[in-house]
């Protein structure tokens, strides 16, 4: 039973750690890839704004990062939805066949803004027609990756370094009921012996001297005549109790230190 109450404790405890673990971890993964991706965002859209009417400016001009620049793409759509200009040249990964396809992919899902693969896309509606930016968002996605990965590694080491001390405290919390436990059966590996069944009942007070305590199961025996004054009685009491034992098969003692205790043992057999 302690131990079942030990690995109850151990799993719900665990179990708590983990849940808040999952959650803390779930938290931060999700606000940091909404922030670069609201980041993303924001750099496309600063080139749609910053592009004039006139047509494209180009990507590499001095005023533009050039880190955005080698990942900003563009397909430009005339009015009529034909293709008027693109440019993949500053990505070496992208060829200009799979930037028309994954710009064929984004018009077909009729968004303004989104994610295809490991880019993000912005739709921007120009005088001309319509122009539609991409940014290489691969870099973030890996940093993602790469925390979610840290926090893994990390969560893990501290699930297992906060298990030692919790196993530990299970057993400190369970040890008053391993105590009283422990307690319950000595009580019972005492009380019984054999077939012996046996029945003790302690008090405190003045005690009994030893020459009473020969005659104290004898009816209307009382002993001390001024203590008999003060609480009454008749002698009666243990006379009864003595011969209820008896007629149960059992048999009825007593014994006192005369000073401090009492003790009267019923022992059936």
């Amino acid at each position: 039973m302690i131990r079942k109450l030990q690995r109850r404790f151990i799993l719900i405890t665990m179990v708590s750690v983990i849940s808040i673990f999952i959650l803390i971890l779930a938290v931060l993964n999700i606000s940091v890839s909404y922030s670069a991706m609201q980041h993303g965002y924001a750099t496309l859209q600063d080139y749609a704004m910053r592009d004039t009417a006139d047509g494209i400016k180009a990507l590499d001009t001095p005023d533009r990062n050039w880190f955005d620049n080698m990942r900003v793409l563009y397909v430009a759509y005339d009015s009529k939805g034909n293709i008027e200009d693109f440019s993949a040249d500053g990505n070496p990964d992208m060829t200009e066949a799979a930037l028309l396809s994954m710009a064929s992919s984004v018009l077909q899902q009729s968004k303004e803004k989104g994610r295809l693969g490991s880019y993000l896309y912005l739709l921007s509606e120009t005088e001309d027609g319509t122009c539609l930016y991409f940014l290489d968002y691969g870099m973030e996605k890996s940093m993602s990756l790469r925390l979610l990965r840290i926090c893994l590694y990390v969560g893990l080491l501290g699930i297992v370094l906060i298990f030692i001390p919790v196993f530990f405290l299970s057993r400190w919390t369970t040890k008053p009921v391993q105590t009283a436990f422990d307690k319950q059966k000595q009580f019972i590996a005492d009380a019984s012996h054999g077939d012996k069944k046996i029945l003790l009942v302690r008090n405190t007070g003045n005690g009994i001297p030893a020459e009473d305590q020969k005659h104290i199961f004898e009816r209307f025996y009382r002993s001390e005549a001024s203590r008999n004054r003060k609480y009454g009685g008749y002698g009666l009491g243990l006379a009864i109790a003595s011969s209820i034992v008896t007629v149960h098969k059992g048999q009825l003692t007593v014994k006192s230190d005369e000073a401090t205790y009492t003790a009267f043992t019923a022992t059936f057999l």
